[in-house]
């Protein structure tokens, strides 16, 4: 009986459940980066906060499960708590490897500023939409300043 009631629970959890790695500003869940690319990307992510008050934040995932990766890296978003309540100023550049997905969610109070046109538009001239990359050095190094 146990066992079933533990699979039970397991195929319970969402599966956007994931908690926020320490360096917050790099979530790798697939160990993509190199130490030099998280170390570089969280750097900028601290500096960014200083001087603007704005979260910037990139996540690496495997895949998604049950649910359109809009509504996926919407979640995932809020779960995280990315941007001040207030302000709701947090940007985050999700990666999908296995779907090849990237999806730039940004907070309402910088709608503004980045709009979905601009957030298509950067992902268009990064590498980080471009297809047939596994390397994740590419994918996300130049997010953190493309809003600039």
């Amino acid at each position: 009986m146990l066992p079933i009631i533990v699979a039970l629970l397991l195929l319970a959890a969402p599966a956007h459940a994931l908690t926020p790695q320490d360096a917050f500003y790099v979530n790798d869940y697939v160990g993509l980066l190199s130490a030099d690319k998280a170390g570089y990307l969280v750097q900028r992510g601290e500096r960014l906060r200083a001087e603007n008050g704005v979260q910037v934040v990139a996540v690496i995932v495997d895949n998604f499960i049950g649910e359109s990766f809009d509504s996926y890296a919407n979640k995932v978003f809020n779960d995280f708590g990315i941007g001040s309540k207030g302000d709701n100023n947090g940007v985050m550049l999700i990666v999908s490897v296995d779907s090849g997905d990237v999806r730039i969610e940004v907070g309402d109070g910088l709608s503004g500023l980045i709009p979905d046109s601009k957030a298509g538009a950067i992902l268009m001239t990064t590498s980080a939409s471009r297809p047939g990359r596994r390397s994740g050095d590419g994918r996300v190094r130049h997010i953190p300043q493309a809003g600039r």
